[in-house]
């Protein structure tokens, strides 16, 4: 989309103090790519990879072979510890909550491979290449590139340990810091701290109070004293009231303190979660929307009206679900099973 058009200009002009978090999944998703076009040697590896799905895809049987015989191991060797984090932020039940510590997970995974992760990868290496008889080099011996054009100075295992192996998990974290900054994470942190789950057990009320300072044009000076003596009543009722328990997320909570008239009770707390659901629009089944209505909205019905882009949307989203309904449901029950079953 245009620079106008993207969903993050969209959101700020409704609201002009939103914070904009752009989608995990996508973000892990660029990290591969810019590493996989930075470093020469991953570079002319993917596009090794890219030619050998070309050959596999140009014959049916051969397809059908290697989907049934390699598939998921080439798959789980080529993502490693970010497929893992990637499928995660990928899941319609996740939320920023989980998003974080497995953002921060892969990271910590990512170092200790890198501090002590050389020896058992080498040893995978040198395991592979014994099954398949291919010649493993001395290490201790000078580095020779493919076309012995040149020799270089540097030994087999400095070349493959440090210049590679090193080297290309130093640009993974140093893109995933980039990436997920510090403000960021810290902001995200103090949203988590408003999360429901396991009886409010993240609730930090040092973190819920530096939240206001990314909303500073919406709290005041009044009223961050008066948030600072209403959330010790606020998590004291939340965890001992029996209608909160077994909540699952912050857009479920901002509900059900509507649904007990506990949002007047509590407006400074309940100002909080409506900026926070703001964020959630940046995730990975949102995205997955705009992208269904390029399909929807096209050259050729480019002129439909919102309305009937709203119901073409949900009939495409959910055509999962639509294909579980009975023909003979009326249709106003059918349209709105189908409506609960994608929110």
């Amino acid at each position: 989309m245009s620079e106008y058009n993207d969903l993050k200009t969209l959101i700020l002009k409704e609201n002009l103090r939103a914070h904009y978090i752009h989608c995990f999944a996508h973000q892990v998703q660029l990290t591969l790519v810019d590493v996989a076009q930075k470093h020469p040697k991953i570079e002319t590896f993917f596009t090794m990879v890219h030619k050998l799905v070309n050959v596999v895809g140009g014959s049916a049987k051969r397809s059908d072979h290697f989907r049934e015989n390699r598939k998921l191991k080439i798959l789980k060797s080529l993502s490693g510890i970010t497929n893992e984090l990637s499928r995660a932020l990928q899941r319609k039940d996740q939320d920023i909550v989980n998003a974080i510590r497995l953002m921060e997970i892969c990271k910590a995974q990512l170092q200790t491979m890198r501090d002590d992760g050389w020896d058992s990868f080498f040893g995978l290496v040198c395991s592979l290449c014994e099954t398949h008889n291919i010649n493993v080099p001395d290490m201790n011996d000078m580095f020779i590139t493919l076309d012995h054009s040149q020799r270089e100075t540097v030994t087999n295992l400095h070349h493959f340990c440090v210049e590679i192996f090193y080297a290309v998990i130093d640009m993974q974290l140093r893109e995933l810091n980039d990436r997920f900054s510090e403000v960021n994470s810290d902001f995200l942190l103090c949203v988590a701290c408003l999360s429901p789950n396991n009886s409010f057990i993240t609730f930090d009320k040092t973190k819920v109070m530096r939240l206001c300072q990314y909303y500073s044009v919406d709290f005041d000076a009044a009223n961050i004293i008066e948030l600072d003596n209403q959330l010790d009543t606020y998590i004291l009722d939340m965890c001992t009231s029996e209608d909160l328990e077994g909540l699952q997320s912050i857009s479920a909570l901002a509900q059900k303190l509507v649904a007990k008239n506990k949002h007047e009770v509590y407006p400074l707390v309940y100002k909080l979660l409506t900026l926070a659901l703001v964020l959630f629009v940046a995730t990975v089944v949102v995205e997955r929307a705009f992208s269904a209505m390029t399909y929807v909205k096209n050259r050729l019905h480019n002129r439909i009206g919102d309305q009937w882009v709203n119901d073409s949307l949900i009939a495409y989203i959910g055509k999962d679900v639509f294909d579980k309904i009975e023909n003979d449901v009326p249709f106003s029950n059918s349209f709105r099973i189908l409506t609960l079953a994608t929110a």
